[in-house]
C-alpha cells in the first residue's frame, strides 16, 4: 500500500506539472484555444507553484484572457487570492524601478558612465506592465574595478567583490551588484574574446536609453548585445546555478520583442557561434 500510495502521489504531481506547464504556454501565446488541461488545475495550487517559480503576474495575464464559457474557471475566492498576489507583485515592481533609478542617477552624478543590465528594463517585453516578478538590481559600471571599489567603500563602508561585479549595498532589502563587466567566461580563452566584446561595444551602452514602465528613464543594453548577453547569463544559470521558468519566460519576450536589424543579427550570430554557444542556442 505504502509504495502504490507513493507511486499514485508522484503520477498525479506530475500530472499537475505538465497541466501548469500546457496551462503556461495559453498564457504566453494568447491566440491559441484555452487547453483542456484547464479542467484539471487547482487554482490554488498553481498559485503556490507560480509563486516559486517567479511567474504569478505571467500566469494572471492568461487567467484574465480566459473567456467566460471556460470550464473550471477560477472562482470568487480563487480571483481574490491572485490579485492579492498581482497587486503585491505590481508594488515591489514600482519600488524597484524607483529604486533602480536612483541607483542610476546617483552613479552617474558622482562621475560613472553606467548602464542597466536585464531586471527592470526587461518589463518594456512583457505585454503586461509589472507582470514580470523583479529580482534584484544589476547595474554595468563602466569604471576600472580599483575606482568602484573605493567609491562603494568610501560610500557604504563595505562590499563583497567578485570577479565580475561587486555588492552596492544601498538598500538593505533589496540586492544591487555594480558590475565592471556584464558576465564572463570561467573558460579563460573564450573570456578573453567575452571581454573585448563588452568592452568594444560599452561606449555605446551608456548612451542607449531605455524607458522604464513607470516613465521614468535609464541607460540600458542595446538589442544586439542584450540578446547575446543574456543568452550568456541563461547558459551560466544552466551549468552552475540552475534554470528557472522565469529566466527561460524573459528571454522568450526578448526574443519575441527585441527588433534588430539583418547586419545585426549576422554579428549576432557570428558572436554566439565565436563564444561557443551556437549548440546551446540551437
Amino acid at each position: 500500500f505504502h509504495s502504490s500510495y507513493l507511486q499514485s502521489l508522484e503520477d498525479n504531481m506530475e500530472q499537475s506539472v505538465q497541466d501548469y506547464l500546457c496551462f503556461l504556454k495559453y498564457c504566453l501565446h494568447g491566440e491559441e484555444e484555452v487547453p483542456r488541461c484547464v479542467e484539471r488545475i487547482s487554482w490554488t495550487d498553481l498559485l503556490c507553484f507560480a509563486k516559486k517559480q517567479g511567474i504569478v503576474g505571467v500566469y494572471w495575464d492568461g487567467i484574465v484572457k480566459m473567456p467566460d464559457s471556460t470550464n473550471n474557471k477560477p472562482s470568487e475566492d480563487d480571483v481574490m487570492d491572485w490579485m492579492g498576489e498581482t497587486v503585491k507583485l505590481q508594488r515591489h515592481g514600482k519600488k524597484l524601478d524607483n529604486r533602480t533609478v536612483e541607483v542610476f542617477n546617483n552613479l552617474r552624478a558622482d562621475g560613472f558612465e553606467c548602464c542597466v543590465l536585464k531586471g527592470q528594463t526587461n518589463n518594456r517585453f512583457y505585454p503586461s506592465t509589472y507582470s514580470r516578478t523583479p529580482g534584484d538590481i544589476d547595474i554595468w559600471v563602466y569604471s576600472s574595478r580599483n575606482r568602484l571599489l573605493h567609491y562603494i567603500l568610501d560610500k557604504f563602508g563595505k562590499t563583497v567583490v567578485s570577479y565580475h561585479h561587486l555588492d552596492y549595498p544601498s538598500y538593505s532589502d533589496t540586492p544591487i551588484d555594480a558590475h565592471t563587466t556584464p558576465i564572463y567566461s570561467t573558460n579563460p580563452f573564450n573570456n578573453i574574446r567575452v571581454q573585448k566584446y563588452f568592452q568594444s561595444e560599452a561606449k555605446r551602452q551608456m548612451t542607449n536609453v531605455i524607458p522604464l514602465a513607470d516613465g521614468s528613464k535609464v541607460y540600458g543594453l542595446t538589442n544586439d548585445v542584450n540578446l547575446l548577453f543574456q543568452l550568456m547569463h541563461l547558459h551560466k544559470h544552466l551549468c552552475y546555478e540552475g534554470i528557472g521558468i522565469r529566466q527561460l519566460i524573459d528571454y522568450f519576450y526578448l526574443l519575441k520583442g527585441a527588433s534588430i536589424s539583418q547586419e545585426e543579427t549576422i554579428s549576432l550570430i557570428n558572436n554566439i557561434k565565436r563564444m561557443h554557444l551556437a549548440k546551446f542556442a540551437n
